[in-house]
């Protein structure tokens, strides 16, 4: 049907957008998060992060909290989104995450996040996130990213 209309803009490496978000978010959320790049393959749009779970994270019942859930889920995509920018940025359009199970205390969440599709306004994305210790699918998520142009 269209065209198209992809620039090819060198990608910043994982080293330097890892960094990136070291210097400029210590202190907030995605830092806490301390999610840790496990496998990335660019050709296969695919991404691999582990995030272990720690009190702090924890709801009344003693699992992880969904608004945590939801947050490392978010910072996945959000971060491969980011890396299929080309050079700009991205902000979070729409965010769903379906539970399936819950993650308990002392264990570590294994996320995969995959780019949809990267359009010249909107990158789309989902994520599974797994329990470590059973390897079960746990939370499901489809995301929607805003690409925001550098300013030149």
């Amino acid at each position: 049907m269209g065209e198209n209309h992809t620039t090819k803009i060198e990608k910043p490496s994982f080293d330097a957008l890892m960094d990136y978000i070291r210097r400029t978010e210590n202190g907030k959320m995605n830092v806490m998060l301390e999610g840790g790049l496990r496998f990335a393959d660019e050709e296969s749009k695919t991404v691999t992060w582990e995030f272990p779970i720690k009190e702090w994270e924890l709801n009344s019942h003693g699992g992880l909290h969904g608004g945590i859930i939801a947050s490392m889920m978010d910072y996945g995509m959000g971060f491969w989104a980011q890396y299929f920018c080309d050079g700009g940025t991205v902000a979070t359009a729409s965010l769903t995450v379906n539970y399936l199970k819950p993650f308990p205390a002392d264990d570590t969440v294994i996320l995969t996040a995959q780019i949809v599709s990267a359009g010249r306004r909107i990158i789309s994305a989902t994520a599974d996130a797994y329990i470590k210790s059973s390897g079960q699918m746990a939370a499901t998520a489809l995301a929607t990213y805003a690409r925001i142009p550098r300013v030149k």
